[in-house]
């Protein structure tokens, strides 16, 4: 079970696909699955305080998906109510004999804070020659992509490899 692009929306209206891939015990997709549809269920949604929020963070598009070439998916969508906290979505497949359910989890961030860090070199090569230089800028990111600007956020640079770092903090 996995969601793409990302396991983070924001609060409004925000949204991601969540996938479920049908596997067997060795790992392998199983293409041609023949057991129950996909069965796509909220179970659980907490503030980030750890307050219970039923039914007040988002919806599925849908709630049982027949798989096609082993995956079946659905898409989350946050409320208009601008909570933020963590949603648990769980699938669910029974087998055609009826014998065997499989369930898996994912968790969905909902939060205006940053989720991502983009790192923007300028100039983006240089020379080796040991006298080279590129400024290397961190801008903070939200789940839409735009610049977190509110709060201090620390961002620690590491070099692996040839090179040193000149230290600055605007």
């Amino acid at each position: 079970l996995y969601a793409d692009p990302y396991n983070v929306v924001l609060p409004v209206t925000s949204s991601t696909t969540i996938i479920a891939v049908i596997k067997d015990k060795h790992g392998n997709t199983i293409f041609d699955w023949d057991g129950s549809d996909v069965t796509f269920t909220i179970i659980s949604e907490v503030s980030p305080e750890g307050d219970s929020l039923v039914g007040q963070l988002g919806t599925l598009s849908d709630y049982a998906v027949t798989p096609v070439k082993g995956k079946a998916s659905v898409v989350f969508t946050s409320s208009v109510a601008e909570l933020e906290g963590t949603v648990t979505v769980e699938a669910s497949v029974t087998t055609s004999d009826g014998l065997n359910t499989f369930t898996d989890t994912i968790d969905i961030d909902i939060t205006w804070g940053a989720v991502k860090i983009e790192l923007i070199p300028n100039p983006s090569s240089i020379y080796a020659d040991g006298i080279s230089q590129s400024t290397i800028t961190a801008t903070i990111q939200n789940a839409a992509g735009g610049t977190v600007e509110d709060g201090t956020h620390d961002v620690t640079f590491i070099v692996a490899g040839e090179g040193t770092l000149i230290g600055s903090n605007p």
